[in-house]
């Protein structure tokens, strides 16, 4: 069956990120050209202080609007530093970021 959302998702990136609680406090809907190219809250140490970013998780969708990559990054919310991360890519394989 052919995914109804394909052609709104085609080069695009989703992503949400969450507090220590688990709730959102950072969404963000955009090309991966954006994505690749543009400045994110976990860039600058004192934004993920400021927004409380403990954890990003995020799809990148190729030109078919098929996933090609969902990642997970964790970040210290006293330094601001990443921590962690992993990311699977289309074929399931799962490696450490």
């Amino acid at each position: 069956m052919k995914n109804p959302f394909s052609p709104k998702l085609k080069n695009k990136v989703l992503m949400v990120g969450y507090n220590e609680r688990g709730q959102s406090v950072y969404s963000a809907f955009m090309s991966v050209e954006q994505y690749y190219d543009g400045d994110h809250p976990w860039d600058d140490g004192d934004q993920i202080k400021k927004l409380s970013l403990k954890t990003v998780h995020g799809y990148i969708f190729n030109d078919q609007g098929g996933l090609e990559q969902e990642f997970e990054s964790h970040f210290n919310l006293e330094t601001g530093i990443y921590e962690r991360g992993w990311q699977r890519d289309e074929q399931g394989v799962i490696s450490d970021a």
